[in-house]
């Protein structure tokens, strides 16, 4: 089961950071939807956290967190490119 969450938080970094890398190349053409992508990644994040909480709160393990966390960054992954 440890495995399974390492493996899976091992994943969660690996595509978080195509997603720095594409957020990167958004902000560094700046204008208007670069800011717009800088505001959605601050509440993006917050949103998330929130939920990660409640979600730990309510009982649910640490490898459904990390897969929920993995569904929101491929989301943004498919967004930005």
């Amino acid at each position: 089961m440890m495995l399974n969450s390492w493996f899976g938080l091992t994943l969660l970094a690996f595509e978080a950071s195509s997603v720095v890398h594409l957020r990167i190349s958004k902000f560094a053409f700046g204008g208007e939807g670069a800011l717009d992508e800088a505001y959605l990644m601050v509440t993006e994040k917050m949103d998330a956290a929130m939920e990660a909480f409640g979600s730990i709160l309510t009982g649910s393990s640490s490898k459904d967190v990390i897969e929920r966390y993995r569904e929101l960054v491929a989301a943004n992954a498919e967004r930005l490119r």
